[in-house]
């Protein structure tokens, strides 16, 4: 079996059932029967780009798989660690959480102010001191906080005037610690010009480094982006492959899937046109269904199943 690979996909670690087997590109004997073909790069202590597909292997056949490693998603170990903090933050009580708070841990802040906004867990629904811990948790470093300091003062929202300046301070604080939400809505203001000039082609590169960082919602913008050459050159090519990386993509920030469903629909327009792919109606279907499946379906895809008799 043959695994090939281009650009930064090169020297990616290939693994059949489990055991590593060299780097990719890689031609190797393999036995026949079904295969788990695993390709991932590492790109941080947490974070690895993967490729798997299982392969059916016949007797004296051979196979050429071409690997695309997807966006970056957390390693198994930092997502088990992940969830064990979370379940420590959310098994601990209020006295300990506010003592680690006042200690000075930027994340037991953002805890406590969560619990304020709430009104759980041993805490009274303060608005005024959810807001006066959210901003010690911003002060303090937490990504998280700043850029929901920054959202609110763009908003207006959580007794805070609006105030565009101090928003996209805040969210610049945000983005350079690598926060892909606070990457994403400094693309934002730069498309609407929202307190800042103006300046689509800046707006296209707080996309990318938003993307990069793993944000749903900033590929599906990409990708609409990249259709309509707005702030980048026009290529359907480009948006198709963002429409994918969006639909593959672990964001934990993206928690009602608006970015994913996004992705899926356009990549069913695109098949639907033959834009960056060739046109190809089922798959169009086959891509507007996933776009309605679960608990928040995408408008646009139930009208074209609507349309066409689907739903």
């Amino acid at each position: 079996m043959r695994v090939t690979c281009e650009g930064d996909d090169v020297g990616a670690e290939v693994l059949v059932n489990g055991k590593f087997r060299g780097e990719c590109p890689l031609d190797m004997q393999v036995p026949e029967g079904t295969l788990k073909l695993l390709v991932r790069k590492k790109v941080d202590a947490q974070r690895e780009r993967v490729f798997e597909q299982e392969v059916r292997i016949g007797e004296g056949s051979a196979k050429r798989i071409e690997a695309s490693l997807g966006t970056a998603k957390l390693n198994a170990g930092a997502k088990a660690q992940q969830e064990s903090n979370r379940q420590r933050w959310r098994n601990m009580s209020f006295d300990a959480l506010q003592k680690e708070a006042e200690a000075g841990n930027a994340e037991a802040m953002r805890h406590l102010a969560a619990r304020y906004w709430n009104g759980s867990d041993g805490a009274p629904k303060d608005k005024e001191l959810f807001m006066t811990w959210l901003r010690k948790a911003a002060e303090a470093g937490d990504a998280y906080s700043m850029n929901m300091l920054g959202q609110s003062y763009h908003y207006g929202i959580n007794n805070l005037q609006k105030n565009d300046e101090q928003a996209i301070q805040w969210l610049r604080k945000a983005a350079a610690v690598g926060y892909g939400p606070s990457m994403k809505a400094l693309g934002d203001h730069y498309d609407s010009g929202s307190g800042v000039a103006q300046n689509h082609v800046e707006a296209g590169q707080w996309y990318r480094k938003a993307a990069d960082a793993g944000n749903a919602l900033a590929m599906s913008s990409l990708g609409m982006r990249y259709m309509g050459g707005r702030g980048v050159p026009q290529s359907y090519e480009q948006a198709v492959a963002w429409y994918r990386k969006v639909v593959e993509a672990e964001d934990e920030n993206d928690t009602d899937k608006i970015g994913s469903k996004n992705g899926m629909f356009w990549l069913g327009r695109c098949y639907e046109n033959g834009w960056g792919v060739l046109q190809d109606e089922q798959q169009a279907i086959y891509w507007w269904r996933k776009a309605v499946e679960g608990k928040y379906p995408s408008d646009n895809a139930v009208e074209e199943l609507k349309k066409r008799g689907l739903r």
